[in-house]
């Protein structure tokens, strides 16, 4: 499953860029975010709650970051699974972040996944109307972070 968005934030690129890479401020603005630790400087792992459909999910994860491109890039491929036999992810993830000027950085992504199991069979619809939601609570949240 392929999805893709953009949001708008307005900071410093260099700033928005430094965020992202602190876990005690990337876990904070994900919605259901609970713990995510900086084990390397390329790898993280943590735990969210998600609700999709009628599957509520402790998810457990590891983030292992394969390209870095400052301040504008990041690739990281990822795999978890959802706590309680509900199943299991992997995804690469890529992030860009464009100057767009007057103050405004325009952060662009796409997550590649395939999900197995239980949770697979909420179907691609629902997947897709829960990630803009995550999308929109996230952008919000960073922004606010950032100011």
């Amino acid at each position: 499953m392929l999805i893709e968005g953009k949001v708008t934030l307005k900071a410093p690129i260099q700033k928005i860029w430094d965020s992202v890479l602190k876990p005690e401020i990337l876990s904070s603005c994900v919605p259901g975010g609970e713990t995510m630790e900086k084990k390397s400087d390329t790898l993280y792992e943590g735990t969210m709650k998600q609700k999709v459909g009628p599957f509520a999910a402790k998810i457990k994860y590891v983030a292992t970051l394969v390209e870095m491109d400052k301040p504008t890039h990041i690739k990281a491929d990822m795999k978890g699974e959802m706590l309680g036999g509900l199943g299991q992810f992997i995804a690469d993830l890529s992030v860009d972040f464009n100057d767009i000027g007057g103050g405004d950085v325009e952060v662009s992504y796409k997550v590649n996944a395939t999900i197995t199991g239980k949770i697979a069979v909420v179907g691609d619809r629902i997947m897709r109307v829960k990630a803009k939601s995550i999308e929109k609570d996230m952008a919000k949240n960073f922004q606010e972070k950032l100011v």
